[in-house]
C-alpha cells in the first residue's frame, strides 16, 4: 500500500493523472476483497492488485477509458460459476471496482494523499473515505486517530466514529459512503535479531505488519540487516515497562539465543496489554519456563496468553519456514480480532 501511493504521488507531481481503481464490495468466492487497489497510469501501466487474472486486465481497460472522459465510473464483475470460465477466473462471486481520476492539477488531493502516506509511514490508525453521488467522488478524504476527520465536509465526525473498524464498510444511500481501514495501530516487537528474526522482518513488513526488531549483541543491530523494519532498537532489554512503550495494538515475539533471555523478556512483556505473546522453543522450555514464571507472580491465566511454541503447526524447520509458520500465526491473529471489531 505504501508503494502505490508513492507512485501514485510520484506521478501525479510529474504531471499525470491516475485512475485508483478500488473494491468497494466483493461476495462470494473472489481472489481480492474490499479494500484492494490498484494505480493505473496513462500509458497502461500500474501499480498494486485488484486480484489479477481477466477481471484486472478489464479493468485496466476500464480505467485507460476513465483517463479519456476524465470522469469517475463504477463497474460489476460476476463470476457466477457459468461465467467463471469466460472472465478468466477460477472463482465465483462478485466485485464491484470504483474507478476514481485523480487530476494532477489538484493540489489538495495531492497533499491528501501526501497525508495518507504519512499516515501509513507510521504507527498510526487512517482510514479512507469516499463518498459517491451519481457515481462520481463528491468528497474523498481520512480520519485518523492523530489528525481526526479530514477532507470530508457532508458527514458528521460523531457519526462516522462507530463504522471505523478493521473492515471495509459501504453505507448503502445517496449519496454512498465508503469507509476503509488503511492501517492500524499496533507494532510487532520482535526481541531477537538473530536468524528467525533476520528472516521473520520483511515476511512480516511485506504483509502489512509495522516491524521493530530489538536485539543487544553487536554486529546484530544494523538497520541494513531488517528490510522493511519501521526500527531496530539496541536494547538490554533489562527494563523493558521503561523503554519500549508496548500497547494493547501490539504484538511480541521472543527469540532470543538464550532460554534465560527468552523468559527474562517473557517476565516482563506478560505485565504490559499486548494483543499478542509468543516465544520460540521446545515444549520441555515451555514447561520450566511456566513453573518459573509462576514464581515469579504470574497465575496461570496470565500464562494462557503466551503462544508457544510460536507459529502454526506446518513442520518448519529451516527459520525462513519457521518466518512463514509464525507470519502466518499473526495474520490470522489480525483476522480474527478484525472480524470481531
Amino acid at each position: 500500500m505504501i508503494s502505490l501511493f508513492q507512485q501514485m504521488i510520484a506521478r501525479l507531481t510529474q504531471g499525470e493523472a491516475v485512475v485508483l481503481c478500488s473494491i468497494i464490495a466483493a461476495s462470494g468466492s473472489v481472489p481480492r476483497g474490499a479494500g484492494a487497489k490498484m494505480a493505473v497510469f496513462p500509458d497502461g501501466s500500474f501499480c498494486g492488485t485488484i486480484g489479477g487474472g481477466r477481471v484486472e486486465y478489464c479493468a485496466v481497460q476500464k480505467a485507460l477509458e476513465v483517463h479519456n472522459t476524465g470522469c469517475d465510473a463504477q463497474e460489476s464483475f460476476l463470476l457466477h460459476p457459468n461465467q467463471v470460465q469466460d472472465i478468466g477466473m477460477v472463482c465465483g462471486g462478485e466485485v464491484t471496482v470504483f474507478f476514481q481520476r485523480f487530476d494532477p492539477e489538484n493540489g489538495e488531493t495531492i497533499s491528501l494523499l501526501r497525508h495518507i502516506l504519512s499516515r501509513l509511514q507510521r504507527n498510526c490508525g487512517c482510514w479512507l473515505i469516499m463518498v459517491i453521488e451519481a457515481g462520481k467522488v463528491t468528497e474523498f478524504g481520512t480520519w485518523d486517530d492523530e489528525t481526526g476527520l479530514l477532507g470530508i465536509q457532508c458527514i458528521d465526525e460523531a457519526m462516522l466514529l462507530p463504522h471505523l473498524s478493521g473492515r471495509s464498510v459501504r453505507l448503502a444511500g445517496e449519496p454512498v459512503i465508503y469507509i476503509e481501514p488503511l492501517s492500524q495501530r499496533g507494532i510487532v516487537y520482535i526481541f531477537g535479531g538473530g536468524h528467525v528474526g533476520r528472516a521473520l522482518c520483511p515476511v512480516l513488513a511485506s504483509v502489512g505488519f509495522r516491524v521493530c526488531v530489538v536485539e543487544n549483541r553487536p554486529g546484530l543491530c544494523e538497520a541494513e540487516r531488517f528490510p522493511g523494519a519501521m526500527a531496530v532498537l539496541r536494547d538490554d532489554c533489562k527494563d523493558i515497562l521503561k523503554t519500549i512503550p508496548i500497547t494493547k495494538d501490539d504484538y511480541v515475539a521472543i527469540m532470543t539465543p538464550g532460554h534465560a533471555d527468552d523468559r527474562n523478556i517473557l517476565d516482563q512483556v506478560l505485565w504490559t496489554p499486548a494483543r499478542y505473546i509468543g516465544v520460540i522453543g521446545s515444549r520441555k522450555k515451555i514447561a520450566v519456563t511456566n513453573a518459573w514464571l509462576l514464581e515469579r507472580g504470574h497465575d496461570p491465566e496470565s500464562l494462557k496468553r503466551v503462544t508457544t511454541p510460536i507459529g502454526l503447526p506446518i513442520q518448519a524447520q529451516t527459520p525462513e519456514e519457521i518466518a512463514i509458520s509464525i507470519a502466518a500465526q499473526l495474520i490470522a491473529h489480525r483476522a480474527a480480532k478484525q472480524e470481531v471489531t
